[in-house]
């Protein structure tokens, strides 16, 4: 399991540039988020070449989790062409996060 690309506020932008993309907003000191961690990494493994799957810490992309009104933590936002469409807050096990991704997407 590799660990999950990061944007901040400078590169943000750059990854809504991705037909199909997924930020998790997350922070270090969440516990939430370190127990999450694992399937958004077994996601993005899954999903890589279909979908863009990186995480921003909400301390280095504050405006983007300003922006997107994320207001808790772990929250996975999806996107599809740079606009949002879809968002999940909160811990979600594999079993039910991955057929609801790939069905949002149609993959």
């Amino acid at each position: 399991m590799s660990e999950l690309l990061q944007v901040t506020d400078k590169n943000f932008d750059e990854a809504l540039k991705a037909p199909l993309a997924i930020i998790e907003f997350w922070a270090p000191w969440c516990p939430g988020c370190k127990a999450a961690k694992p399937t958004i990494a077994k996601i993005a493994g899954e999903l890589q070449g279909q979908v863009l799957v990186v995480g921003a810490d909400i301390d280095e992309a504050p405006k983007a989790t300003e922006r997107h009104e994320v207001t808790s933590i772990p929250t996975l936002v999806f996107f599809r062409d740079g606009k949002e469409f879809y968002r999940i807050d909160g811990t979600t096990p594999y079993r039910r996060l991955m057929p609801d991704i790939k069905s949002r997407f149609g993959i």
